[in-house]
């Protein structure tokens, strides 16, 4: 009695074209840049008061940051090939902290020569200021002299002008007394108008 040998075909084994995945870490997350970049959406909507606070909670993540990757350098856990970007990112911090102080020192120094010009220009309004307030002043002295001189010298012209009119009106009426010829002259007012001529006489 004779058992044939069942024949088995030869297959092939499938493989999958799509390679395997890990499935996803929870720790693989972190590595995702922007992390705290992402916080620091939707700002306008936000308030003085929260936008301090995460300002503060920023600054801390990113002290806390430093901290753990100097003390897993000093560990030997990273190395400085490890750590290249982050050396990078110190070194435009510091770059970018020298332009910084280059550009503020420009600008004291341009401050410092705009002060020292407005004061140099200051000083000389100043002195050309009480030169004129020194001038007007004693042209107003002067000025005030004069006004009192020209007054007094009214006020002696109008009594001698009252003392020759005196004077004159009391010669015609002695004149008038003496004479007869013409009758006897009567005023409306019981006074002689007296008239100033142009050439300063007096008429009656």
């Amino acid at each position: 009695m004779s058992f044939e040998k069942p024949t088995i075909s030869p297959e092939k084994p499938t493989t999958s074209t799509t390679p395997a995945v890990a499935p996803e870490h929870p720790s693989q997350q972190s590595n995702t840049p922007g992390s705290c970049a992402l916080r620091l959406e939707n700002l306008e909507q936000q308030t003085s008061t929260t936008k301090g606070e995460l300002m503060v909670s920023v600054a801390a993540d990113i002290c806390a940051t430093f901290i753990s990757i100097a003390k897993y350098s000093e560990e030997g856990t990273l190395q400085s090939q490890h750590t290249r970007v982050i050396d990078k990112v110190i070194q435009t911090i510091r770059d970018t902290d020298v332009k910084q102080r280059h550009l503020l020192d420009r600008q004291v120094r341009r401050l410092r020569k705009e002060r020292a010009w407005i004061w140099k220009k200051y000083s000389r309004l100043a002195g050309q200021a009480d030169t004129l307030v020194r001038a007007y002043q004693t042209k107003i002295r002067k000025l005030s002299t004069s006004l009192r001189e020209a007054r007094g010298e009214v006020a002696r012209l109008q009594s001698e002008r009252d003392m020759l009119r005196a004077c004159l009106k009391k010669n015609v009426l002695e004149d008038a007394s003496n004479d007869n010829v013409d009758g006897e002259k009567e005023d409306i007012d019981g006074e002689y108008d007296i008239v100033e001529k142009g050439d300063g006489s007096l008429e009656v």
